[in-house]
Order: C-alpha cells, then sequence, then structure tokens
C-alpha cells in the first residue's frame, strides 16, 4: 500500500544490519508486492510475514516486539501506533502530523531519508537495557495519560463546555 510506505521502509531494512530483524503483520495480498521487493533487493531473510492474523495475535506480536516502525506517508488517527505505545513499545515513525500528533515526547519522528532512518533503528535497537526499560515506562505512560477513551471523553467535554 503506498501510503504505508512499505517500499521506503524494506529499502531502509536492506541497508540495515543482518541482525536487526523485522515483522511485517497485515493482509496477504497487500504483503505479496512487499515480499517480491525484499527478495528482488536481497533483504528477505531480515523480514517475517504474518499475514492476516487475529486482534489477539497482533497484539501478541507487539507484546513479543522491542520496537514499532510506521514509515506512513499519511494517516487518519494511527491507531496502531497508539495500541504499539499502549504496549510499551519505542515506536520510530514518519515525521508527519498525525505521527507528531501521537508522539509527544516519547516516540521518534524522522523525515524520509533512508540514512537517518537506518541510524535511528540502529541507535534503537543498540539502546541499553536500563536505557530502553525508562522508555518503555515513559511510552506506556504517556499514552495512558494522553489517549485511553475516559481522557479523550473528557477532552472532548472540556471542547463543548467552552463552546
Amino acid at each position: 500500500m503506498p501510503v504505508k510506505n512499505h517500499k521506503f521502509l524494506v529499502k531502509v531494512i536492506n541497508k540495515c544490519p543482518k541482525n536487526i530483524q523485522f515483522i511485517f503483520v497485515g493482509a496477504e495480498d497487500k504483503e505479496k508486492s512487499i515480499r517480491r521487493l525484499a527478495e528482488s533487493i536481497g533483504c528477505i531473510q531480515k523480514i517475517k510475514f504474518t499475514g492476516l492474523v487475529s486482534r489477539e495475535k497482533v497484539f501478541n506480536e507487539l507484546m513479543n516486539a522491542d520496537y514499532y516502525i510506521s514509515p506512513s506517508k499519511l494517516e487518519g488517527l494511527p491507531i496502531s501506533v497508539l495500541e504499539a505505545m499502549y504496549c510499551g513499545l519505542p515506536c520510530l515513525l514518519s515525521d508527519i502530523p498525525q505521527h507528531r500528533e501521537c508522539a509527544g515526547n516519547v516516540a521518534t519522528c524522522i523525515p524520509f531519508n533512508e540514512k537517518i532512518w537506518v541510524d535511528e533503528i540502529v541507535r534503537m535497537a543498540s539502546l541499553k537495557s536500563e536505557d530502553k526499560a525508562l522508555l518503555i515506562k515513559k511510552t506506556r505512560d504517556y499514552v495512558v495519560g494522553n489517549f485511553t477513551l475516559s481522557r479523550m471523553h473528557r477532552k472532548y467535554d472540556e471542547i463543548y463546555d467552552s463552546v
């Protein structure tokens, strides 16, 4: 899907060290072109494709991941980013308004530059365990404090009351 910018991410993955592995969770039909590109440029061994999975399996994948990456060119409300943050995953996101709105001071938003993405992925993968643990806590605390349903309802009420 061009909007999700998976081709860009596959090019970035190709430039990442071999010890960094990636998981693509999603529908098989959208996955085929990504798989073909990864095979053609030689980075297929770095990527696990799950195909379409249940919501429960998505959360299992998130809970077993170290980081979450979204190179999207466009989003509405990026629910998958919020879900990943709720799971405590440090996030590397494209620098688009919707990601910046969710990122706060805990997720990293970067421009579409392959070198910058590779450098940031390598940096995140090499965080010391105590630094990563702190980032996980800050990420989860941030999303719980700002994006839970009850918090959003309160904010809507505040906006309606002010009008």
